[in-house]
């Protein structure tokens, strides 16, 4: 077989080779659209009025999966986390306690249990609020227990939080620190900003 080495390939405008679509241009246009939806998606929410309100966060781990995945970039809202604001089944960024910030500083976790409830399990690791089994959302088949050991039962004051993961098996969250006071609470997601295929809105 002989091959000719002066010889081009010209098979579409994708290639390399040809036209305004190619190498180095083709990542322009990329970079210049998801930039655009961003920019559009920042005024919608008010990310470029109020910068100092908002916060990236890149996701380290699958404590959170399927919700957030390894490597997933978060929007985080500061401005808005008032105690009254904060429900059941929102994504929180949150920094532990002092005894167990060495083990990874802030982290997002799932509000299961507000304040004035009391947080108990079903002996299948069920998540129980106030004596009653809840089954929505993302606590749906979850199953707490670590390995056989049932989480310890607990009431909540007016100014604590229940936070759990979306993985179990793999999160550390309340049922190993207990309640987090709301004055932990640094911000509530928004947003799964990248990678692209992975984009949504929590609120929607």
């Amino acid at each position: 077989m002989s091959s000719d080495s002066n010889r081009s390939f010209d098979g579409g405008c994708f290639l390399f080779t040809c036209g305004c679509f190619s190498g180095g241009c083709l990542g322009v246009v990329l970079v210049g659209a998801l930039a655009t939806g961003l920019i559009v998606y920042s005024l919608q929410i008010g990310f470029i009025d109020n910068p100092r309100d908002f916060a990236y966060v890149h996701v380290v781990g699958d404590e959170m999966s399927p919700t957030l995945q390894n490597n997933d970039w978060v929007l985080i809202d500061r401005g808005q986390v008032e105690l009254s604001q904060v429900s059941r089944g929102d994504i929180v960024w949150v920094e532990p306690p002092e005894e167990t910030r060495r083990t990874g500083g802030k982290l997002l976790l799932r509000v299961a249990g507000i304040p004035g409830e009391s947080v108990s399990f079903d002996p299948e690791g069920g998540l129980l609020i106030n004596g009653e089994p809840r089954t929505d959302g993302p606590f749906d088949g979850n199953d707490y227990r670590d390995g056989e050991k049932i989480p310890e039962p607990i009431q909540l004051t007016e100014t604590e939080f229940y936070l759990l993961g979306d993985e179990p098996s793999l999160a550390k969250d309340s049922r190993q620190w207990g309640p987090i006071a709301f004055r932990y609470l640094r911000g509530r997601a928004d947003a799964i900003l990248f990678p692209p295929g992975r984009t949504k809105r929590f609120d929607e």
